[in-house]
């Protein structure tokens, strides 16, 4: 983008082709590099253009937030002060949780700039451009695999298609516990101390759940970790399963889409597990399932926050219902994310997704009507800290809760 600076259209149009490249990339699970100044131009006329952004082997990935908060550092220095520019830079720099919240906002900031007829051309651009850059990246794959020709890019889709079938992707989590100092729940209260506990970093996955079920099948006192009061109900390990356990894995080893939504992978948090299944697991770790206070303390932090981010009840960029898109439908909305992708939910101790993605399972003193805590991607307003904890009509799975470990 050298030469004159371009006006804020342009810069708009340029957020949206960005958006809509990411959005392509997210869906069609090409991993893209981190795009810097040399790889946007602009035409006389405004249209934008993008620099391949796919990351070949040896380049690292960088996600849909990465390249957006990129793009606001280049537009910065270059947009005319007004508000019009501030809002786009905190769409780029807030984006939401996926590419496609990205294109969504970038697209109707664009709307409210230019006229529909214009926005409808630029549409179409922008889809003919996309159909470019996937032919670019089909034709570099196939030179990669040191095909000529035809015969070669039709070697190469035979081996995706193999490899397709195959593929079993790893979790890249491992399990990582931080220690919660004491502290008191209430300032100035002695009575209302915490000792010193250890507590998950990020929920338990769906790959550690795996691991789980795997080995406690050659455990023939598997019962023994199940609560007081629930073994009668678990004829066989599978009943400690999810009622969609083999869909869900299936999808996480190949990370495919899950209800035709969100992609699943081994390290997104396991959902759908009953509180038995959950307490046998702590159980099974030599751990437990934290206490209610417990969960609280490493929510609130030293400084008393109302939320585990912070002290915003309007909750940007945390996976909440409050922030999905507003023409979905809640009854079929599924949006759990990988442990650890929303950096904006961080507790105060570096706890991971304690606010928001799923609510999880606690240490209830009946089994059967279980205590959960926090909140998840269904809930349509933040969960604060002083009022976090719901009770389970009963003990079974729910999409919307998971469960982290303490010790």
């Amino acid at each position: 983008m050298d030469g004159e600076k371009p006006d804020l259209i342009s810069c708009a149009r340029l957020a949206s082709a960005l958006g809509s490249v990411l959005a392509e990339m997210e869906s069609s699970s090409v991993p893209a590099r981190l795009l810097d100044l040399h790889d946007y131009t602009l035409s006389q006329k405004g249209t934008p253009r993008l620099r391949n952004p796919a990351a070949y082997p040896g380049v690292p990935e960088a996600s849909y937030l990465e390249n957006s908060n990129r793009l606001a550092a280049i537009l910065e220095p270059i947009l005319p002060e007004s508000s019009s520019s501030a809002k786009l830079l905190q769409i780029l720099r807030d984006p939401g949780t996926s590419a496609f919240d990205l294109l969504r906002r970038t697209r109707g900031f664009e709307h409210q700039l230019a006229d529909v007829q214009e926005v409808r051309v630029r549409q179409e651009e922008i889809e003919a451009k996309q159909k470019a850059l996937q032919a670019r990246i089909r034709r570099r794959w196939a030179l990669i695999l040191g095909g000529l020709g035809a015969i070669a890019f039709a070697a190469f889709a035979a081996w995706v298609c193999y490899d397709r079938l195959l593929l079993d992707l790893p979790g890249k989590l491992a399990n990582e516990e931080i220690l919660v100092p004491a502290g008191r729940l209430l300032p100035g209260d002695p009575a209302s101390t915490i000792p010193a506990f250890q507590l998950d970093r990020h929920e338990v996955t769906i790959g550690q759940y795996e691991t789980f079920l795997a080995e406690l099948q050659s455990e023939p006192n598997w019962k023994t970790f199940l609560p007081p009061g629930t073994a009668a109900s678990k004829k066989e390990v599978r009943d400690l399963a999810p009622a969609d356990w083999a869909n869900m894995l299936a999808k996480a080893r190949k990370g495919d889409r899950y209800n035709g939504q969100v992609h699943l992978t081994r390290d997104t948090p396991v959902f759908g597990v009953d509180y038995p299944g959950a307490y046998a697991y702590a159980k099974w770790r030599k751990r437990r399932l934290p206490s209610k206070s417990e969960w609280i303390r490493a929510a609130t932090g030293n400084d008393n926050r109302s939320y585990p981010w912070g002290n915003n009840p309007s909750a940007p960029n945390i996976n909440l219902g409050i922030n999905r898109a507003k023409n979905t439908d809640p009854n079929t909305y599924f949006h759990v994310l990988p442990s650890e992708s929303v950096p904006a939910d961080t507790g105060p101790f570096q706890h991971r997704d304690l606010g928001g993605n799923l609510s999880e399972w606690i240490a209830s003193p009946d089994p059967l009507v279980p205590f959960y805590i926090g909140g998840n991607y269904l809930d349509e307003a933040a969960v604060d800290n002083q009022n976090p904890v719901r009770s389970a009509p009963q003990p079974t799975g729910y999409p919307s809760i998971g469960f982290r470990t303490a010790k």
